[in-house]
């Protein structure tokens, strides 16, 4: 099962305009997102488990994240093990199940998906961010890595990061609304109100509300 972060993440609005109105437009996207982050982790609370992306607004299996590597047995034991101990936030423990997944098969995406995303579930931000960006290189036309690690950096409040992440994974796959929404909420985040930004925070309101709320607050020209 592939594992996702969800994007209930405060995006924290930098300062990046003195002017009053700029300020304010930053401070109503920092409400949007803050709303979407109380709501996300009030679902995974009632689901008992880690924050995944999951639920309805899931995008489809896309075309780019089917695998043709069959992992062995005995590493998707150990992976089905460790998805379980993370549902009960033993994160710690999900990590040495998945490495010793990956041991078995080094070649094992989701498994290396799923322990990057362990290791920002157990607080260890640096080593989340390092294997998902490996992962990113050495899987390129997988779009998932892509999506997490730049969600994680938007978390990170690395947003000229993200920003350059997501569009990776935009381009991958424009019909992700998942790495449409991160785009241009990574765009927004940095005070960048683009046509760029617009355009995906548009397709992505489709399944994400809000995306819908920081389109309201677009600046009138």
């Amino acid at each position: 099962m592939l594992l996702a972060v969800t994007f209930g993440i405060a995006l924290w609005a930098q300062s990046i305009q003195s002017d009053q109105a700029a300020q304010e437009r930053m401070r109503q996207v920092r409400e949007v997102s803050e709303k979407a982050q109380e709501a996300n982790a009030q679902a995974n609370t009632q689901a008992n488990a880690i924050p995944l992306w999951g639920g309805p607004d899931d995008d489809p299996t896309l075309a780019a994240d089917v695998f043709d590597h069959e992992a062995p047995a005995g590493a998707k034991k150990l992976a089905g093990r460790a998805e379980k101990l993370s549902k009960k936030g033993r994160h710690e423990e999900a990590i040495e199940e998945f490495k010793r997944a990956l041991a078995i098969d080094p070649q094992y995406y989701e498994a290396a998906n799923n322990l990057g995303l362990e290791y920002f579930a157990a607080g260890h931000p640096d080593l989340a961010v390092d294997t998902l960006r490996q992962l990113t290189k050495s899987h390129s036309k997988h779009v998932l890595a892509f999506d997490n690690l730049a969600l994680i950096l938007c978390r990170l409040q690395r947003y000229s990061e993200a920003e350059a992440v997501a569009k990776q994974a935009y381009k991958m796959h424009l019909f992700s609304y998942k790495a449409a929404y991160v785009y241009g909420a990574a765009l927004v985040n940095q005070g960048k109100w683009t046509d760029d930004a617009k355009q995906a925070l548009r397709y992505s309101s489709a399944r994400h509300p809000e995306a819908k709320e920081l389109l309201a607050k677009w600046p009138q020209k």
